[in-house]
């Protein structure tokens, strides 16, 4: 009995033909040959097996999983170096803004004096829901690294392709989802700053009229909230399919747009002028992401469809089994799938607000001491701790981005074991530049180009030691998060991160001076390797599922 090739052996020979092309010098395009093929259809003989395992087999092996090539320090660094300067890109142009204010508006020391807790609220309650992005992260890193590998564990090319079609519809449906989700915590952020901004305002400052002109800022820029969270998952997405050219576009569109909205209207309108050039710079990288995301789910569309085309299933009755209805760019969960984005959101939002909770703690503390000295030295060492932190908390993401396709669906230990050497020279390199930076301009002889105070300068000459060995530790800690954060260790995360807070809070309590807050500080750092260490030997790697 004779049946008619499927389009699967199809996709066979149009690879045999391309290869033969090549080597006659015979040049057709892909589609040009499927055509080809498709119009020619030569009868198999249904009882000839040699023949369907050699074609089965052949089909199996033309997308059998290959192990991936590690990325190479180079790769590595570029990357890192792109997640960094994400980083810094807000606080520099927070700074932008209050020099640009401090130049031009008419009562300069008092709307840059109401700038400081205005800023400090707004980028608390947008870094509150940043677990979102993480979680983005963490979800389409594990599943693009499944559609690499798609065949993995399938008994035929058939299997293969229904897992390979799931996971392209699962890659939509998970990126609309948490824009969604975006979408949503902005609108709540939105609603908390025009309702009790001013109440929130009044934990940082009681002067009245800071806390009138600081409300206005807050006002303004929660407009854009939505829009500035959906662009952090956006940003996301980009990072994890390495599409790290557009993030870059992204950032310098935002830090064009930010620098002339400051000089048309900072001038005229002050701080507030300074909330709509930060309005109009979330909202310019937002437009260059959201670009790109559309087309990558585009991209994952067509990938999905052409799935059906190229094996062509059919079911017993011959009907054949067409794509599913198209996912929408924005969407919110269903029950099954909240259910899943919480049970990986919560706990990384636990681990942001505990470490967001560490740095508060510590001027809390000092605050207390009713030492003004210490407390304006601390915040020019909080200042330098964060810019300098910045290379290891591009580490951190470097990791959780990279490591998913040597985990999912299957470990591959040596890829996996090389990736980390590679990192663990990624992270020497950011703990000797955090260590060695922080000594260089913390260092006594320095210290007097942040104040013209003696006592201030003396204070952060005598603790800059202690905060560059914060910054070498914070490199190793927070590459071994990433792992953690990779594997979906956060059993063991949260864990953690309960453990050393508790430690921190009471080591803090004990003490009364700078340097001594500070020292905190660097147990906490050495507290959290040495759980992540144990954790690590006990931890296993999560399934996607």
């Amino acid at each position: 009995m004779n049946v008619v090739k499927t389009l699967s052996s199809f996709e066979l020979e149009t690879n045999s033909m391309s290869s033969a092309a090549s080597n006659d010098a015979y040049s057709l395009s892909q589609d040009e040959l499927k055509h080809e093929l498709c119009t020619r259809l030569v009868p198999l003989d249904a009882h000839d097996d040699a023949t369907e395992r050699r074609l089965k087999v052949a089909a199996e092996a033309s997308h059998h999983p290959s192990a991936a090539a590690s990325p190479s320090c180079y790769q590595l660094f570029s990357f890192q170096s792109t997640v960094t300067l994400v980083w810094l890109v807000e606080p520099l142009l927070s700074l932008t803004d209050a020099t640009v204010v401090s130049w031009t508006a008419y009562n300069a020391v008092m709307q840059v004096a109401a700038m400081g807790p205005a800023t400090t609220l707004m980028d608390t309650l947008l870094y509150m829901v940043y677990f979102l992005a993480t979680a983005t992260t963490n979800q389409l890193a594990a599943l693009s690294s499944e559609v690499n590998s798609y065949s993995h564990g399938a008994n035929n090319h058939y299997d293969a392709s229904r897992r390979r079609r799931n996971l392209f519809r699962k890659l939509q449906s998970t990126t609309s989802r948490f824009m969604g989700l975006a979408v949503c915590a902005g609108c709540f952020i939105l609603i908390i700053v025009w309702t009790i901004g001013d109440k929130l305002l009044l934990l940082f400052t009681n002067d009245e009229e800071l806390v009138s002109l600081a409300v206005q800022y807050c006002r303004i820029r929660a407009l854009m909230a939505p829009v500035a969270i959906l662009g952090m998952v956006a940003q996301s997405v980009c990072l994890v399919t390495h599409h790290t050219v557009t993030v870059r576009y992204a950032i310098a569109f935002a830090v064009t747009s930010n620098c002339l909205c400051d000089a048309l209207l900072t001038p005229i309108l002050g701080m507030q002028g300074a909330a709509m050039a930060k309005m109009a710079a979330n909202g310019s990288e937002a437009f260059v992401l959201l670009r790109r995301v559309r087309l990558l789910m585009q991209e994952w569309k067509r990938q999905e469809e052409e799935e059906i085309f190229n094996y062509a299933e059919v079911n017993m009755e011959s009907k054949p089994i067409y794509a599913e209805a198209h996912v929408p760019f924005l969407s919110l969960p269903n029950g099954p799938s909240l259910k899943q984005m919480l049970k990986l959101s919560l706990p990384l939002a636990f681990v942001m607000w505990a470490r967001m909770g560490t740095y508060c703690v510590l001027t809390m503390r000092l605050a207390r001491l009713n030492d003004v000295a210490s407390l304006a030295a601390h915040s020019i060492l909080l200042r330098v701790y964060y810019l300098l932190g910045c290379l290891a908390d591009g580490l951190g993401q470097t990791a959780q981005n990279y490591l998913p396709t040597v985990l999912y669906p299957k470990l591959q230990v040596t890829q996996y074991e090389s990736m980390l050497m590679r990192m663990a020279l990624l992270c020497l390199f950011a703990s000797m530049a955090g260590g060695i930076g922080a000594h260089v301009l913390l260092s006594k002889a320095t210290s007097s180009f942040f104040v013209s105070d003696e006592t201030v300068a003396f204070a952060i000459g005598s603790t800059g030691p202690v905060v560059a060995a914060c910054l070498a530790l914070h490199a190793l800690s927070t590459l071994m998060e990433g792992v953690m954060i990779a594997k979906r260790d956060f059993r063991n995360l949260v864990v953690t991160y309960s453990v050393t807070f508790s430690a921190h809070l009471i080591i803090l309590l004990r003490c009364n001076d700078l340097h001594g807050i500070w020292s905190s500080l660097v147990w906490w750092q050495v507290s959290r390797i040495v759980n992540f260490g144990a954790c690590r030997r006990r931890g296993g790697i999560v399934s996607n599922d």
